[in-house]
C-alpha cells in the first residue's frame, strides 16, 4: 500500500483508475517526459521539458530541428505526437555521454537526471560522497571493504559501521557460550557433527 499512494489518492479524489504509462506524464500531461538512451553501455538519462523555454533549450542543446516542426509547437501538440517526439530525442541523446548531457541541460535549466548505475553512485555521485554514504569497514573475508551507509543523517545523532557482516556461523563462539550457556566442549561437538 505504501508504494501505491499516488494511484490510490488519484482514484479517491479524481475517480481515475491506474494505468501503466511508463516514464511518461499524464497528470499533468507533459511532453517530453521520458528516459532516453545515451552513449555507452546501458546508459540512460531522464529528461522533462515543462515549459516552452525548457523545450527550446532542450532542442538547442541536442541540436534538434524539432523546434521548427509544427507537430511539436506547444505542449498539447507534443503530447499528441509523443511517440515521434520520443524517437527524435532518443536518436539525439544516443550520441551524448549522460553525465555531460545532464550537466549541459542543467546549465539551461532543463530538468534532467542520469539514471545511475551502482558505479555512478559509489564512485561519482558528489552528494553521496559528501555524505560519506559508503564508509569503509573490515570484513572477515573481504578485508577493507566499502559498505552502504545509513540513508538519513541527523545533526545530533551519529552512526558508524564497526565491521562487515559476519560469515556464516561467525558469531557461534560468542552467541552459544555467552547467551545460551553452551560449554566450549559442547560447541566443539556441534561443529564436529556439522550441526552448526
Amino acid at each position: 500500500m505504501v508504494l501505491c499512494g499516488v494511484p490510490i489518492l488519484d482514484y479517491q479524489v479524481n475517480g481515475r483508475e491506474y494505468e501503466r504509462v511508463g516514464n511518461r506524464s499524464r497528470y499533468p500531461a507533459i511532453a517530453p517526459h521520458n528516459t532516453y538512451r545515451c552513449a555507452g553501455d546501458d546508459r540512460w538519462i531522464a529528461i522533462v521539458a515543462e515549459t516552452e523555454e525548457q523545450w527550446s533549450a532542450l532542442c538547442d542543446v541536442l541540436d534538434l530541428d524539432c523546434a521548427l516542426d509544427p507537430r511539436f509547437s506547444g505542449n498539447d501538440r507534443r503530447k499528441r505526437h509523443e511517440d515521434v517526439l520520443d524517437a527524435a530525442i532518443d536518436a539525439a541523446t544516443r550520441n551524448h555521454d549522460p553525465v555531460d548531457l545532464m550537466r549541459a541541460l542543467h546549465l539551461r535549466v532543463v530538468p534532467a537526471g542520469l539514471c545511475q548505475r551502482s558505479d555512478d553512485k559509489m564512485e561519482r555521485d558528489p552528494q553521496l560522497a559528501a555524505r560519506d554514504f559508503y564508509p569503509t569497514a573490515v570484513h572477515p573475508a573481504l578485508g577493507e571493504h566499502r559498505f552502504e551507509g545509513y540513508p538519513v543523517q541527523f545533526s545530533e545523532a551519529r552512526w558508524r559501521i564497526n565491521g562487515g557482516a559476519p560469515l556464516f556461523g561467525g558469531d557461534n563462539h560468542d552467541v552459544l557460550p555467552r547467551l545460551l550457556g553452551y560449554s566450549d566442549t559442547e560447541v566443539a561437538t556441534l561443529i564436529t557433527e556439522a550441526a552448526i
